[in-house]
């Protein structure tokens, strides 16, 4: 089983790769994950409520890749694969016309 520690963390990006058919979806995963994400906003009302933390705060990075329908992204994964890079997780539509879908 995989844990997250601060090596994992910050030894290389997480890979996401997100399938939609609607581009807005694909932007709305840029807000989310597109920038670095930190904790810092959380663990300053985390102390405020519950006093310090001894825990460090890193940041996370992910590297996004985007599909528009199935068989693109089998693309991705596959070359993903061969180049020894693959994805963490990948999220994908369920409903997707033409093509495959999720």
């Amino acid at each position: 089983m995989n844990t997250l520690n601060s090596e994992s963390v910050q030894a290389a990006p997480h890979r996401i790769l997100v399938v939609d058919d609607n581009r807005a979806i694909h932007d709305d995963f840029r807000k989310i994950l597109g920038s670095d994400i930190t904790g810092d906003e959380f663990d300053s009302e985390e102390a405020e409520m519950f006093g310090p933390s001894s825990c460090v705060s890193d940041k996370v990075h992910f590297d996004l890749d985007f599909a528009s329908q199935g068989r693109e992204a089998l693309d991705r994964v596959l070359a993903a694969g061969i180049a020894g890079r693959p994805y963490s997780v990948v999220f994908m539509d369920v409903r997707m016309p033409p093509g495959w879908d999720g």
